[in-house]
């Protein structure tokens, strides 16, 4: 005898006590929830929480697996709200949108917006929400499941393109002989780069013009022709745009120029950046051409039957007797004789 009184009931040694249920629960149905998934969870049991919006197990032949969102929506994204059920801040502690194991044969595997801003509407579904959580983690205001595939590029959610990054800037350049080697990559507002898939062709044109600095670069003001690039690519490895293009002049007053690189058809600066690049001089064997038209330069290598002393001398003609050329030099065939040029 403790001299201790107890009352009520006895619990199995193995049964722990819970908070606000005490004992008063079923192991084995505690070790099934523990299998669920979240919104098998709030189906099976509605009082913990309600899915305002289920969209499983959906397939699209190009974009948007489970919703496919056709344009911006700037009232609601004022608002801070989110475009799936106008979803806000203050409704969010109960609340799970179930999007999930859906597949895409383009872009967005389970989602899908036609716009390049999503700010609001991506930091509200990256909110935690007071839902119960079986295993590790956080979960979010966004059930995406385990199994939602996308072809092309945002297995969860995807966008338009948000940024432009170039990821190699161009090079020193010797014009008329070099090609503009540079690496540039579209991204959408989640950061994930842009690329196709065998049934979504990527769509989006980067075009590339060559101005002199500090103009605005509009195509009379262009150096050469555009170059327009559209990556082919199916997969983020080789996606990234890559220019090889001949830059053809320089500026007399000025020996650089500016790159641009833009979205065609979009006149947000995060999709306009530019970079400068100088002009190296003419090399061995070159000679330096001028052009009145619109004050530029270029280099042009010299014929085989021809030979070079400086660049702003010219290529000239080989001397038919007496001596050879090979695009570079002259040289005497008699032995000890020598040529002035």
């Amino acid at each position: 005898d403790t001299g201790v009184e107890a009352w009520g009931p006895c619990a199995p040694k193995d049964k722990p006590r819970l908070p606000h249920v005490g004992f008063d629960y079923d192991p084995d149905e505690l070790r099934a929830i523990s299998t669920m998934d979240i919104p098998s969870v709030l189906r099976a049991y509605p009082g913990c929480g309600y899915s305002p919006l289920a969209v499983r197990r959906n397939r699209a032949a190009l974009a948007g697996g489970g919703v496919y969102k056709d344009r911006c929506d700037p009232f609601l994204e004022g608002a801070d709200r989110c475009f799936l059920g106008e979803l806000d801040n203050s409704r969010l502690q109960t609340m799970l949108v179930d999007v999930s194991d859906n597949s895409a044969g383009g872009p967005g595997g389970g989602i899908f917006v036609e716009c390049g801003e999503m700010g609001a509407c991506l930091s509200t579904m990256a909110k935690p929400v007071g839902l119960p959580i079986t295993g590790n983690g956080t979960q979010r205001l966004i059930h995406f499941g385990e199994h939602s595939t996308a072809e092309a590029y945002g297995i969860e959610i995807a966008g338009l393109p948000s940024s432009l990054e170039i990821t190699s800037p161009p090079r020193n350049y010797t014009p008329g002989q070099s090609h503009l080697d540079s690496r540039f990559s579209l991204r959408d507002p989640l950061g994930q780069v842009l690329h196709g898939s065998e049934l979504w062709a990527n769509p989006h044109v980067v075009e590339i013009s060559v101005c002199r600095v500090g103009v605005h670069c509009r195509a009379a003001d262009a150096l050469q022709p555009p170059i327009l690039l559209r990556s082919h690519a199916t997969d983020d490895e080789t996606s990234l745009l890559s220019a090889m293009e001949l830059l053809e002049r320089c500026p007399v007053n000025d020996h650089r120029v500016e790159v641009h690189v833009r979205l065609t058809g979009q006149s947000d600066s995060s999709l306009h950046k530019s970079k400068i690049s100088g002009c190296d001089p003419c090399g061995v064997g070159q000679e330096m051409v001028l052009h009145d038209d619109d004050q530029t330069w270029s280099c042009r290598s010299c014929q085989p039957t021809e030979y070079v002393t400086t660049p702003l001398g010219g290529c000239q003609p080989c001397p038919l007797e007496g001596a050879s050329c090979d695009g570079r030099s002259l040289q005497p065939e008699v032995d000890g004789s020598e040529w002035s040029a």
